[in-house]
């Protein structure tokens, strides 16, 4: 009986993962490794990273993606991995030499990755509010690389004309370049415009760049639901009776590189330890959604201090494009209203530094009148969240 090649079982592989059948997929991965074959032994890397077909493995994962270190989606991988230690002990600056690598093998995620951090460099030559559209030539060059690979976000970005320079400008030479300049952003606290005293109520301008904006967007607009909450008397989800916009939580699935640094790069516009932060929110407000008056601390006014060590202390509302009419934040107590401003940020204290809950935060989305509403928001609580995972 003849065995089948281990080229042979990864194609039928990948017609498995095509048709769901998740399990057959991984035995037949499993047989393709076994003998080495480094495409076989990187997708079974993946399986295991999420638990796909069988049990879930990080450790065996990482494993998986050094010895198929040369296909570059292993050496993207193995980044992510780094980064946020799934598997390995965190060490960004192994993420960056591994995400370069995958980069100059012109894998387009990677190529997108370190366009979107270049942005960063650009913001940090100075202490003035950057401006949305002025990404400097390494982010364009790394962005019409992503494109010509074929990533989707920069294709998109692509059609949007949202790339000033023609692609055909951007060589060889200056993609590598670009790739070799890269190098992690230093998040840093930031002046702003303060609406109010007690609580806390301050705006920052440009906070975002369009390219963050669109990119929250674009990576969180498939999974947007019906806005969901936890019925206290049943534990069922039920349709949140406050909010009816459409909305998808960035759990350690979808919080990527870019989508971790952009939390990163907001919660240190105050001073905020990132770590303290629940998943980034999507929200998405057609014409005549509204997100009525509510609270953000946990336990209402009466119950605050039962749950002193979970407590949601501050808010981060980070606005995606500019609503032409509505879709303002309001806090009725205080007859104060923020519009709708694409790159804005706006944060505010829910409670204080004892924990007793700030009345005045009281805060609702206005009706959309016109076009839609994006807005992503961080809660931030008392605590580390172990990124999130704690309080999805």
């Amino acid at each position: 009986m003849t065995v089948p090649s281990p080229q042979h079982l990864y194609r039928q592989a990948l017609q498995y993962l095509q048709q769901g059948q998740w399990a057959r997929a991984r035995e037949n991965l499993t047989l393709a490794a076994g003998n080495g074959f480094a495409p076989a032994i990187k997708e079974l890397g993946i399986l295991e990273l999420h638990g796909i077909g069988g049990p879930a493995d990080a450790i065996s994962a990482v494993n998986r993606f050094q010895q198929s270190s040369l296909e570059p989606e292993s050496c993207f991988e193995l980044s992510r991995c780094l980064y946020f230690g799934y598997g390995i002990q965190r060490d960004t600056s192994a993420a960056l030499h591994w995400l370069k690598r995958a980069a100059q093998a012109n894998y387009p995620e990677a190529l997108r990755v370190l366009a979107m951090l270049a942005q960063w460099h650009d913001g940090q030559e100075s202490s003035e509010p950057r401006i949305a559209n002025a990404q400097g030539p390494a982010a364009e060059t790394l962005m019409c690389a992503a494109a010509r690979a074929g990533d989707a976000f920069a294709r998109f970005l692509h059609s949007q004309q949202a790339l000033r320079a023609q692609e055909s400008m951007h060589t060889g030479e200056k993609t590598l370049a670009a790739i070799e300049n890269v190098r992690w952003p230093q998040h840093l606290p930031r002046d702003g415009q303060h609406l109010n005293e007690k609580p806390d109520i301050t705006l920052f301008d440009g906070a975002l760049t369009d390219w963050q904006c669109d990119y929250i967007r674009f990576r969180g607009a498939p999974h947007l639901r019906p806005s969901m909450v936890l019925d206290p008397v049943t534990g069922q989800r039920i349709k949140d009776p406050v909010r009816n916009s459409d909305s998808a939580a960035f759990d350690w699935f979808l919080e990527d590189i870019v989508i971790n640094a952009i939390m990163h790069s907001v919660t240190a516009l105050t001073g905020i330890d990132a770590e303290r932060s629940e998943p980034l929110h999507l929200l998405r407000y057609g014409v005549g959604q509204e997100y009525k008056p509510h609270y953000d601390f946990v336990g209402g006014l009466e119950n605050t201090g039962q749950f002193a060590e979970q407590q949601r202390t501050d808010t981060l509302c980070l606005y995606l494009n500019d609503v032409p009419v509505g879709g303002q934040t309001a806090f009725p107590r205080l007859g104060l209203s923020v519009p709708a401003r694409r790159g804005q940020v706006v944060h505010f204290q829910n409670v204080d530094a004892n924990g007793s809950p700030f009345v005045d935060s009281l805060h609702c989305g206005l009706p959309v009148r016109q076009g839609e509403k994006w807005l992503a928001t961080l809660w931030i609580r008392k605590h580390n969240t172990n990124r999130g995972m704690d309080y999805e």
